[in-house]
């Protein structure tokens, strides 16, 4: 089986102000209809041979109820999603690369002609079940030593109704919440270091794969360690309340 070929993709520009200022934007109609069909119908045919997603709990991992998943590094994936894994391996690339381009704050993603996509991007594919299944706030990247930089969520689900829940939740530091609807072929990009963020209780199946591109510049010393210049009006932020509360939402 093979994947369509797929399109470049441009995030719009009022997305990108909102990924600089808020950490996080929304960009509809991410893929081209053949290939997010495409992965959509393998995802909902090979549902059957996710794992248990696992989370961490006084220091074990325990199996969530109601969500499954294949991780691409998973050694059984190629042969479960072949699609997944042809769009992994031979298109990702390509999309990683055009949305980090995008992104005028980028500032080092080891990425190169030669790079192999596994060794700076993980990816799952995510079904979940919909019997209220849900995610408490986290931060995809919990800090030192994860490198992780950017999450790209690309949610699968048709005809989705408000009372199907299962939206992400933004919360900002010191700005209003908001939710996204899982809609389909909706990519939801955001900060994985700085972005608090869950996913509301679900009730109708739910399928989406993530994306995580790391970064070698996240948590490093410069970026974790506060210091007296970073509380101080200057290159960081203005003094200001509102200075300072922006300083704060955009700092791991």
């Amino acid at each position: 089986r093979g994947v369509p070929m797929a399109s470049p993709i441009l995030i719009p520009e009022s997305a990108l102000f909102s990924l600089r200022d808020r950490g996080f934007c929304v960009v509809d109609d991410f893929l081209d209809a053949d290939l997010v069909q495409s992965l959509r119908a393998e995802a909902l045919d090979s549902a059957d041979s996710f794992r248990p997603h696992q989370w961490m709990f006084a220091g074990a991992k325990l199996p969530k109820p109601g969500v499954t998943e294949m991780d691409m590094h998973d050694p059984i994936a190629p042969m479960v999603l072949p699609n997944f894994n042809s769009f992994w391996h031979d298109r990702a690339p390509g999309i990683v690369r055009n949305i980090c381009a995008d992104i005028a704050s980028v500032n080092s993603i080891p990425m190169d002609a030669n790079s192999a996509i596994e060794s700076f991007v993980s990816m799952k594919v995510q079904r979940n079940v919909g019997h209220g299944a849900c995610f408490p706030l986290h931060h995809d990247n919990p800090g030192a030593p994860s490198k992780r930089w950017l999450t790209v969520v690309v949610y699968l689900n048709q005809d989705w109704e408000p009372a199907h829940g299962g939206e992400i939740l933004f919360v900002p530091f010191g700005a209003v919440s908001e939710h996204v609807p899982p809609l389909y072929n909706r990519a939801v990009i955001f900060r994985s270091d700085i972005v608090l963020h869950g996913v509301l209780p679900n009730w109708k199946e739910r399928i989406c794969f993530t994306m995580w591109i790391d970064s070698q510049s996240v948590n490093s010393p410069g970026e974790c360690n506060l210091t007296k210049a970073h509380l101080s009006s200057g290159p960081f932020h203005d003094g200001s309340v509102s200075g300072c509360v922006d300083f704060f939402r955009m700092s791991p």
